[in-house]
Parts: C-alpha cells; sequence; structure tokens
C-alpha cells in the first residue's frame, strides 16, 4: 500500500499480480499459447509493468516494453522448469502444442522418455516465443534512466541465455 500510495502505482497492477497467484492456486491448465501468455501476463508481465514504473517510466508504448520482458522471462522459466513443474502436477507449455507433437500433455506423462524429442520441440517454439518478447523489450531498455537500463539489459541477457 505504501508504494502505491508514494509512487502511484496503477493500484491495478498490484490486483493483476496477485490474480496471478490465484491462477496457480486453481491448477489451470493451458491449452494455447494465448493462455499461457495470460497466466505470464498476470505472474510476470505485469510486474515488469511496475518495476518500469518505478523507474520512472509513464509513457505507454514503454511500460508495455516492461510488460514484454516479465512475459520473455516466465516463458522462460516455463522451459526452465519444465520437469520441476511436471513432478508438482503443473504443466505451463501450451497442451496443443504437446498433443500436435505427439507428447502427452498431462503432467504424470510428460517427462516420459517417448516424449522427449517432441518436449524438446515444445520447448524450442515456446523460447522462439520468448525470444520475440526480449526483442520487442529492448526496446523500452534503451528508454530507461541510464543505471535502470544498464541493470536491465544485464538480466535481459542472462535470462534470455537460460533458455
Amino acid at each position: 500500500a505504501w508504494v502505491v500510495r508514494e509512487t502511484r502505482l496503477p493500484p491495478a497492477f498490484p490486483r493483476v499480480h496477485l490474480d496471478g497467484f490465484a491462477m496457480d492456486v486453481e491448477g489451470r491448465r493451458y491449452e494455447t499459447l494465448e493462455q499461457t501468455l495470460e497466466y505470464c501476463y498476470h505472474v510476470a508481465g505485469v510486474v515488469g509493468l511496475m518495476m518500469a514504473w518505478l523507474m520512472g517510466v509513464r509513457d505507454e508504448p514503454t511500460l508495455l516494453r516492461g510488460n514484454d520482458l516479465g512475459l520473455a522471462f516466465q516463458l522462460t522459466n516455463i522451459t526452465r522448469d519444465v520437469a520441476e513443474d511436471a513432478a508438482a502436477g503443473r504443466v505451463y507449455l501450451p497442451a496443443a502444442w504437446l498433443r500436435g507433437e505427439g507428447a502427452s500433455a498431462d503432467a504424470s506423462g510428460l517427462m516420459a522418455p517417448a516424449n522427449r524429442d517432441a518436449l524438446v520441440r515444445v520447448v524450442r517454439r515456446v523460447l522462439d516465443e520468448a525470444d520475440r518478447y526480449y526483442a520487442s523489450a529492448g526496446v523500452g531498455v534503451a528508454r530507461l534512466p541510464f543505471r535502470c537500463g544498464w541493470a536491465v539489459a544485464t538480466a535481459s541477457h542472462v535470462y534470455g541465455d537460460i533458455g
């Protein structure tokens, strides 16, 4: 509440983020890339919006690039954590993409050796999507105050390399 009050952060931003926690608690499944991206927006895109706001950004085009970086980070997280998430009963990869490649879209069967090649292809597609968002976010990084921009660019490159 203090941060919202002191920075005039739009109150909708933290509310949207809390909705992302609810999505996890509800155990939602993600059939399409669009549904996965909706999840990514709630748990990370809006964090990018909030971070940009706290760095002094007020123009919408630059704020939206903060959202793009959050989406890229979360897509990278999803691909990095496939096995861990499956062990916990969660799958964030688009189920339609998994089935389209001949893999199980169910957490209990996702990591089966027979799914390995298909899973690698789906992970690569998700990382290709992440790369599009990293590229878009780069435009906004150049508009940040120098020290902020340097830190965000470093994080973006390090995180992009995780994929």
